[in-house]
């Protein structure tokens, strides 16, 4: 039986995604051996699912829909940059999130909580949510020190955004890095809470 391999995330809204431009390009700038992330393909990982079967999607985007019909759209603010770990040799480049890091935790563990009562998951993520959007992944050690040393001394803050939905990808690896498709957008509900103050550069 064919399986997806599929996640649930949040894309970043177009305007934060060109905010990232000029600290993305510094980063590359290091000539460091990374897997750099597409400004397109930029998100927050909600809960990566893996394997699912084909003939189950359309019952996961029916539970999804279903989780995420009463969820209001809220502001997000990126701002901060590090990698993980915090030492030794890393494995992913991110930026963090200042606004809106509680709301997506909330909307993760409602996220996870749902999949395992639907049996698309087998067990609730231990480790503790951190909102983050990776940049990229190094693949070798060739420009690391350089690239380290910009994440300690640089800094990042953008405008504040409104996340309006929720979206089921799928993720094919290929030679050159992944590439995700959406399967299926969940919209979120606006309301007060949603306003967005555009003041500091937002969308």
């Amino acid at each position: 039986m064919t399986a997806r391999r599929l996640f649930v995330a949040v894309w970043l809204p177009v305007a934060a995604r060109r905010e990232l431009r000029p600290i993305a390009d510094r980063l590359r700038a290091t000539d460091a051996d990374v897997r750099w992330v597409p400004p397109e393909n930029l998100h927050v990982t909600l809960r990566f699912l893996g394997d699912v079967e084909s003939a189950r999607v359309d019952d996961l985007i029916g539970c999804l829909s279903r989780a995420f019909a009463g969820r209001e759209s809220f502001a997000v603010r990126l701002a901060g940059l590090g990698r993980f770990p915090p030492r030794g040799a890393p494995r992913v480049v991110w930026v963090g999130m200042e606004t809106g890091a509680r709301e997506l935790a909330s909307l993760a563990s409602h996220t996870e909580k749902v999949l395992l009562e639907e049996r698309f998951l087998e067990r609730i993520d231990e480790r503790p949510f951190r909102a983050h959007v990776t940049l990229g992944r190094p693949k070798g050690s060739r420009g690391v020190g350089r690239l380290s040393s910009l994440l300690e001394e640089g800094s990042f803050r953008g405008g504040t955004h409104l996340l309006e939905q929720v979206t089921l990808a799928e993720s094919r690896l290929l030679p050159r890095g992944a590439t995700y498709t959406a399967v299926a957008h969940f919209p979120l509900r606006s309301g007060e809470a949603a306003s967005v103050s555009n003041s500091e550069g937002g969308s």
